[in-house]
């Protein structure tokens, strides 16, 4: 009935109430944490690799969830660009809708020294009434066993390789479309 149509007809239907007023207050600047992720609400954050084995030099992938009610269009994830033990190969937003963010950060580790992925940090404002603070959360340290190289093999740079300078927004951009068209 409501929207549908009857016959080639429709009608619209329209419900009116009283005005509410909502009053949105700032995010508070006492006690903010640096980096700020910029979420407000509540939240968790979980943390699994996709495998528990790997040799030195090869990738395993972090996957970080975070789960929870607030402003997922608008919060940041953790960049996490240094990781003792570990070299950054990169990242990649693998998900982000109404209930969950899910970002996937490829490591490789640098000596068989290392023996777990550290507890990976992040922050947000706590909305619940009463609390209206800022919260940290953490993610549990994951267990990693990380074989040693073959003997005689190394983790060098190759051969004829040279450093180039990277520019911010101009080396670090690839397959964009053409801004004239």
């Amino acid at each position: 009935l409501f929207g549908r149509p009857r016959g080639h007809v429709s009608d619209n239907f329209y419900a009116f109430g009283k005005p509410i007023t909502i009053e949105i207050l700032p995010i508070p600047e006492a006690g903010r944490p640096t980096p700020y992720f910029g979420a407000v609400g509540r939240f968790q954050i979980q943390a699994a690799l996709d495998k528990d084995t790997v040799k030195v030099g090869s990738s395993v992938k972090l996957t970080l969830t975070v789960t929870g009610q607030g402003n997922f269009e608008f919060l940041r994830m953790p960049t996490i660009d240094e990781l003792p033990g570990f070299h950054k190969l990169g990242q990649a937003e693998a998900k982000r809708d109404a209930d969950k963010v899910v970002v996937t950060y490829d490591f490789t580790p640098l000596s068989e020294a290392v023996h777990e992925v550290p507890a990976i940090e992040w922050n947000y404002f706590d909305t619940t009434p009463g609390v209206e603070k800022f919260a940290l959360v953490k993610t549990s340290p994951l267990p990693l066993v990380v074989k040693p190289i073959p003997n005689g093999e190394t983790l060098a740079p190759l051969v004829n390789t040279t450093v180039k300078s990277v520019t911010p927004g101009v080396d670090d951009i690839f397959d964009l479309p053409d801004f004239a068209g």
